[in-house]
């Protein structure tokens, strides 16, 4: 991972190994964005986060893929832009989840839901979601793309 001034820039392969952890984290003051160029991955673990964003811009071109239970980004307070590969597995886990107030989210990636998942989560007020998906796969049993 590089880190520019005021910005966290992978371009290469992040592999989360254990629950609970967490590809790429941010909540520093003098961090403003986070990008991803190339690959976060949590496959085959529980109760992961691909990127944890508060207060900062989460960027991502490249492909996140997380496990059952877990999250592919959370922007609390940021904005988010994703046009890269999402996939999140089963047993309610979300591609992107925004809380707090007055963010954006552009989603113009393609993304991949297990069963019982969610693709674009909101818990927020006053957010706006901009979804142009060019492919979503939603798998069976009650997955759903977006959901406020």
């Amino acid at each position: 991972m590089v880190t520019e001034t005021g910005k966290l820039v992978n371009d290469g392969t992040i592999k989360i190994t254990a629950s609970k952890g967490t590809g790429i984290y941010s909540e520093n003051a003098t961090v403003d964005s986070v990008k991803n160029n190339g690959l976060i991955t949590g496959a085959g673990i529980t109760d992961v986060v691909g990127i944890y964003g508060k207060g900062i811009s989460n960027e991502a071109t490249g492909t996140i893929t997380m496990g059952d239970d877990s999250i592919g980004i959370y922007s609390n307070e940021g904005h988010v832009g994703n046009y890269g590969n999402l996939t999140v597995g089963s047993n309610k886990s979300i591609g992107i989840l925004t809380v707090g107030t007055g963010q954006t989210v552009s989603f113009d990636g393609n993304i991949t839901i297990g069963n019982d998942s969610f693709g674009l989560v909101n818990q927020g007020s006053g957010n706006q979601i901009d979804s142009n998906a060019s492919k979503y796969n939603i798998r069976n049993r009650c997955s759903i793309y977006l959901s406020k």
